[in-house]
């Protein structure tokens, strides 16, 4: 028995199983966060995840899903602030790197 449980297949395929795992629970996540959160936390989750990038507001409405009109409103009526705001305030909290 103990010859069959430390083959070499058997191990493989222990490690298949915990890779497919782990790759639906992350197809999950992404479904779950583009669907069900709403609108203003997602806009600031994108902001977070492409902090160190110069990003637009294009890149933003593509990345999730929502067109230019509906996330400037979505900003205002969320955090009382314009979307350029929302840009600087994270990058100001980010470390400097030498």
């Amino acid at each position: 028995m103990q010859e069959v449980e430390l083959s070499p297949q058997f191990l493989n395929f222990f490690q298949t199983i915990k890779e497919i795992s782990w790759h639906y629970f992350s197809v999950i996540k992404h479904y779950r966060f583009n669907n069900f959160l709403p609108l203003h936390q997602r806009i600031k989750q994108y902001i977070k995840q492409h902090i160190r990038e110069n990003i637009t507001l294009d890149e933003i409405a593509t990345g999730l899903n929502a067109s230019k009109k509906t996330l400037n409103p979505t900003f205002k009526m969320n955090t009382v602030s314009q979307s350029h705001n929302l840009f600087d305030r994270p990058k100001l909290k980010q470390p400097k790197s030498s």
